[in-house]
């Protein structure tokens, strides 16, 4: 704690001496009215007046006085505080760099206790240096001003850890995106792998009743020829039974006769019977194919 408190005491004689110097220099140059030799404190109390809108105009004030801003290492959080508000406003960027090559204005909006007025800047130089005259420095605000922990500093490290934050939660929801995805993608993968199975089944049972169907066609396309040659031979029967009645009656016993009639009598029954079984059969596989059409149909 002592080591740390000498510390900061020689810095604060450090400081003194610097801002000293820096008087002495504006003291010889008053007449000249060079803005360059106002002292860190000055500078810092314009700067922290600036508001966000601004800070482009805090981009000329630090170019001008970079030379101070080295000494008190301000200039890289101006840099950094600078970046970080453009960011957010990257139309307004390249005006506000384009606005850095022109000369200084001579006007700086400030914002001190909640009021906003347009002030020359040797009007806001001196009310600084007076209110710097009258402000007590303790050790601790030194310390602050020498080691320029001022409220950029703060802001950037806010700034650094909020958007640190912000990605990862981003990426969570990105990551929670692609899981949703996989599983949406993995879910309609099956449901068309099943749909496709389903079609191929469904594509396999037409096939299969279409098969079924022309088999049943031909079976009935084979039963009615061999129906048709049945019948076709029965009536030659019948006819060579017509013709030869009167030469059997004359030429044959009455006994050979009526063998030959009970003979043709038990042919035609077997030939009926076998007739109407074909038949039978033959509206069994109509009707089948009557209701295997009606199924295609559907």
């Amino acid at each position: 704690m002592k080591a740390e408190l000498e510390r900061i005491k020689i810095q604060v004689m450090s400081l003194k001496e610097e801002e000293d110097r820096l008087l002495s220099r504006e003291d010889q140059k008053k007449q000249k009215k060079d803005v360059s030799v106002l002292p860190l404190h000055v500078l810092r109390r314009v700067v922290s007046f600036l508001e966000v809108n601004d800070f482009a105009l805090t981009l000329l004030v630090c170019r001008r006085w970079k030379y101070f801003f080295d000494v008190a290492h301000l200039w890289k959080v101006f840099m950094v505080r600078f970046e970080i508000n453009t960011i957010q406003t990257n139309k307004q960027r390249q005006l506000e760099l384009d606005r850095v090559m022109l000369p200084p204005p001579e006007e700086f909006k400030i914002e001190c206790t909640q009021v906003r007025r347009g002030l020359q800047k040797n009007e806001i130089f001196q009310a600084c240096l007076q209110a710097q005259e009258e402000e007590l420095h303790s050790l601790k605000s030194a310390k602050e001003d020498i080691e320029g922990k001022i409220r950029a500093n703060a802001n950037v490290l806010k700034f650094l850890e909020d958007e640190r934050t912000k990605v990862k939660h981003i990426l969570g929801l990105k990551r929670i995106e692609v899981n949703e995805w996989e599983k949406k993608a993995l879910d309609s993968g099956c449901l068309n792998k099943e749909l496709a199975k389903e079609m191929q089944s469904g594509d396999s049972k037409m096939k299969q009743e279409l098969a079924q169907k022309h088999l049943i066609e031909e079976t009935i396309q084979r039963s009615v020829n061999q129906l048709n040659t049945k019948i076709h031979i029965l009536e030659e029967i019948q006819i060579e039974i017509g013709k030869g009645k009167d030469h059997e009656v004359q030429s044959a016993t009455l006994k050979e006769v009526l063998s030959k009639k009970k003979a043709q009598k038990k042919l035609l029954k077997t030939t009926v019977k076998t007739l109407r079984d074909e038949l039978e059969k033959l509206v069994k596989e109509t009707t089948k194919l009557q209701q295997l059409e009606s199924i295609a149909n559907r």
